[in-house]
């Protein structure tokens, strides 16, 4: 087991925010291998505990399946510093900061077959009917 096919490992496992494997993404720190032995650090972008055990379960699986049962796998798992965090991101690379805005009117749902959905969220079609949320028993917000 060299340093090299414990790489070649670990590039097949894909950080799922990133869209992308963990070597290409230079998330791998600290690696040493040293005969059944293998430590290595790994970043990733969610520091959720969830999201940090299913990566160490996965790396955990990937090496054992490959390598054999029987070797020893020291795996720290930590979030991305949030520098780091928006340097990697895909999607609005250059946005630093969103803000959501939402839009309803409270009193006014619209029946679309049998469906009641807020008009904020509906594409209304030709058929719709505007209906008062009163008369189908919906309290008024205060």
């Amino acid at each position: 087991m060299t340093r090299e096919a414990v790489l070649e490992v670990l590039g097949k496992i894909t950080e799922p925010d990133l869209k992308n494997d963990l070597v290409s993404l230079n998330l791998i720190e600290n690696l040493h291998v040293e005969g059944q032995n293998v430590s290595l650090e790994v970043r990733i972008s969610n520091p959720a505990l969830h999201a940090r055990k299913r990566m160490q379960e996965a790396i955990e699986f990937n090496l054992k399946r490959v390598f054999g049962q029987d070797i020893q796998i020291q795996c720290k798992i930590q979030g991305l510093d949030a520098e780091s965090r928006s340097a990697r991101r895909k999607i609005l690379p250059d946005v630093k900061k969103i803000i959501a805005v939402a839009w309803a009117v409270p009193s006014m749902l619209f029946t679309i077959p049998s469906k009641r959905i807020p008009l904020s969220t509906a594409i209304i079609p030709q058929a719709a009917t505007p209906i008062d949320a009163a008369s189908v028993g919906l309290a008024q917000p205060p």
